[in-house]
């Protein structure tokens, strides 16, 4: 997957000179050039449409920091998100069973994804009433507010069985209704405005929106227009590191052990058994030396898929898209065509293909180990428990007394069914 390059908070045009997260306007050269085309065709119209262009420079100068607040809003705690997820799925494991960070994550996350949407619904409403209702509905920063209004909700609804949006308590469901709305705002919004990078975000957020939905036709045709090696990340900065890389390095956590069979002891960092083929996975980078967790007996075995504090952590890609694409086919019971999307994504790694299964319940294991490989350490698995029914199932599985299976919540909040 392609990384898109990092960048500083709240930059603007005058560090950029373009707008919008850094990036230079959709037909900006082609605007420059009609405009001086146009100063030779006549001083008065060019002098208006000279101070229609510094207004809407002011304009931008003053609404790309929020919009880029907002954005940032909706997508910097995705590590701790990832984080939280993680342990509350059969992913990794702390040195005490439920962990207690000392704060309320729960809240600090619910907060955020509120505060982007309304930073974001700020500068909606500046565009549309600063400027005619075309430019509003085709500017840049009309696709990035929507976008990150779009993946505010999408992550609330991940989360919580329910919350309170606008004044409303909604359910999960209707979080995604939300989500799903936005996001197709923020598609037609990147269509006119040329804005390809929130364009694939936005299609690949809504395909993952209407997989929740079990809108497959819908989800699998969003997820066919998103690009190869796209990808929208959480980025991480100096003063604001990826927090899965400091637990794991200070040793808080480690893979559950479920997964150590799967890892063999080494004085060199190596990689998970693919426990299909025997061989290597090299989607999910692994090291146990010997250690311990700290402050603890219990056996550290590391994640080493970010390594650096100022790691990136995937929240929509081209992978994520191809594995609802095969889930999609699965359910229509085409088995040939969805096998043939996870070897696809297995050849890309260097590992061999899957054969056909015989039947549905064969087909969702496949589908199930290649999200947990492909999307490890991403935050999915445990929406994929959910949606499955799996948690207690799984959960009984381990025979873990500290983690029974009965009673543990797949979700936050009192949800339907558990």
């Amino acid at each position: 997957m392609s990384v898109q390059p990092r960048r500083s908070w709240y930059r603007g045009v005058g560090e950029t000179g373009g707008i919008g997260r850094g990036r230079l306007g959709p037909c900006r050269g082609a605007q420059v050039a009609v405009l001086a085309a146009l100063a030779f065709s006549g001083c008065d119209f060019f002098d208006g449409e000279a101070e229609k262009r510094r207004i809407l420079s002011e304009l931008e100068l003053e609404l790309t920091p929020m919009a880029n607040g907002a954005e940032d809003l909706a997508q910097r705690s995705t590590g701790w998100w990832v984080l939280i997820q993680a342990l509350q799925a059969d992913v990794l494991q702390a040195a005490e069973p439920e962990p207690d960070p000392g704060w309320d994550y729960l809240g600090f996350l619910e907060r955020g994804w509120n505060q982007a949407r309304q930073l974001a619904s700020v500068v909606e409403e500046r565009l549309h009433r600063e400027l005619e209702l075309e430019d509003a509905e085709s500017h840049p920063l009309m696709a990035q507010v929507r976008w990150a209004t779009g993946l505010a909700e999408l992550y609330l609804g991940m989360t919580f069985c329910e919350t309170v949006l606008d004044e409303e308590l909604l359910s999960d469901r209707q979080l995604y209704r939300r989500a799903e709305q936005s996001l197709g705002l923020a598609i037609e919004t990147a269509r006119r405005a040329g804005s390809a990078h929130y364009l694939n975000a936005a299609l690949a957020g809504r395909a993952q929106t209407l997989m929740l939905l079990e809108d497959w036709d819908g989800a699998e045709s969003d997820a066919m227009e998103v690009p190869a090696g796209f990808s929208y990340v959480s980025y991480h900065i100096e003063g604001d590191p990826n927090p899965l890389v400091f637990w794991i390095q200070q040793g808080s956590v480690g893979f559950l052990h479920k997964w150590w069979p799967l890892v063999e002891e080494s004085e060199d960092p190596g990689f998970m058994i693919d426990p299909r083929s025997g061989e290597e996975d090299h989607r999910i980078p692994v090291h146990y030396d010997g250690g311990t967790l700290a402050g603890s007996e219990i056996p550290h075995y590391r994640p080493l898929k970010y390594v650096s504090s100022e790691d990136d952590i995937p929240v929509v890609h081209y992978d994520m898209a191809q594995l609802i694409i095969a889930e999609a086919k699965a359910v229509r019971g085409d088995f040939d065509g969805a096998t043939a999307v996870l070897n696809r994504l297995r050849a890309a790694v260097g590992l061999p293909p899957h054969d056909v299964p015989a039947t549905a319940e064969q087909m969702e294991e496949l589908i199930l180990w290649e999200r947990f490989a492909e999307l490890h350490l991403e935050g999915q698995r445990l929406i994929d428990l959910h949606r499955k029914g799996l948690m207690e199932r799984v959960f009984e599985e381990l025979d873990d007394p500290e983690r029974p299976g009965v009673g543990r919540p797949s979700k936050w909040g009192e949800c339907d069914g558990g």
